[in-house]
């Protein structure tokens, strides 16, 4: 990064940076407070048959959802999703979708309870 009057664009960008990281928190503060919980997997981009199948049976599970729990939106790109999962067991589900991701995680998968999958 080029640096402007001795580094101060460098701080505006770590200040603006820092500042989305706090709204970030925020809402998913505000979306915990709501009974909603996330869970965020980034996959690298799906490049076989078995990356895809993988991430539809992770997927589909979160959309058949369970008693006091189902999926209400998922979004992602090309190498994560993210779950949106409500209801009163939505922490409890989050945590069976996660150990699902462990078991279906060929080995370079990161799963984490967030909405933020980086």
């Amino acid at each position: 990064m080029r640096e402007l009057d001795g580094g101060r664009l460098s701080n505006v960008v770590e200040a603006y940076l820092e500042q989305l990281r706090q709204a970030e928190l925020v809402a998913e503060a505000e979306d915990a407070a709501h009974g909603k919980r996330h869970l965020s997997v980034v996959t690298g981009d799906l490049e076989t048959s078995d990356d895809v199948a993988r991430v539809e049976q992770l997927t589909a599970t979160a959309w058949a959802g369970r008693d006091g729990a189902h999926m209400t939106a998922s979004r992602g790109g090309s190498d994560y999703v993210t779950l949106v999962i409500e209801g009163p067991c939505a922490a409890q589900f989050v945590d069976e979708l996660a150990a699902l991701a462990e078991e279906l995680n060929p080995g370079f998968w990161r799963i984490s309870r967030s909405s933020s999958p980086f």
